[in-house]
């Protein structure tokens, strides 16, 4: 009946997991500009997320849950020496950096299938639909989609209460200031760069195709 009706004004059901996909990427900027950090690299997080979920999950069998942690874990190790260097710079240079990051992921994934064939010498093409998807009705992607969607923006609701959302405030609003009261703003910035990176990786459900 809903799908009917969404179908009816143009609403298909892949436009709608994009919509929601798209809607956990937006949260995951959120996360970075609600700090004063100007970061472009949440996009080339979610990649790595989609390619080590669909990896996990075809050349090695594992659960979709697994490997749904697993990416978010991939994308941390790589948000954290990333963001140490990174993140001492500001504004516009920032964002030329984490565009820098981007592009580079973009190449390395381009280029990954003759890489990764070289090495273990036999053919490997890392796309398509992870296996963890396959065989499950729309309608349980969709629901998912929608609880990580409705959790994770109840979790943002909470962190802007929270003592690390007030310290993200503070950073945002004067760097110096905050610093002076007793914010740390490396460890803070380098945290939300972190739990970005995440949340972009966990919101790779599409992100391969």
């Amino acid at each position: 009946m809903i799908w009917s009706t969404l179908n009816a004004i143009g609403l298909r059901e892949s436009v709608v997991q994009f919509m929601l996909v798209n809607a956990l990427l937006a949260l995951s900027i959120y996360l970075t500009l609600h700090t004063g950090m100007f970061s472009l690299a949440n996009a080339g997080f979610m990649s790595i997320g989609a390619y080590v979920s669909v990896i996990a999950t075809q050349n090695y069998g594992l659960p979709l849950g697994v490997a749904l942690l697993l990416s978010m874990l991939v994308a941390a190790l790589v948000a954290l020496p990333l963001g140490a260097p990174v993140l001492r710079l500001t504004d516009i240079y920032l964002a030329i950096a984490t565009i820098g990051f981007g592009e580079i992921v973009r190449i390395f994934w381009l280029n990954f299938d003759t890489l990764a064939t070289t090495v273990v010498g036999h053919t490997v093409h890392p796309g398509g639909r992870g296996a963890g998807h396959q065989g499950h009705p729309d309608e349980h992607e969709n629901l998912a989609l929608v609880l990580a969607l409705v959790v994770t923006s109840y979790f943002m609701a909470r962190l802007n209460r929270a003592r690390l959302g007030r310290a993200m405030s503070a950073l945002r609003l004067d760097e110096v200031g905050a610093a002076g009261v007793g914010i740390n703003p490396v460890y803070v910035k380098l945290l939300v760069f972190v739990l970005s990176a995440m949340l972009a990786a966990a919101g790779e459900r599409s992100a391969v195709t």
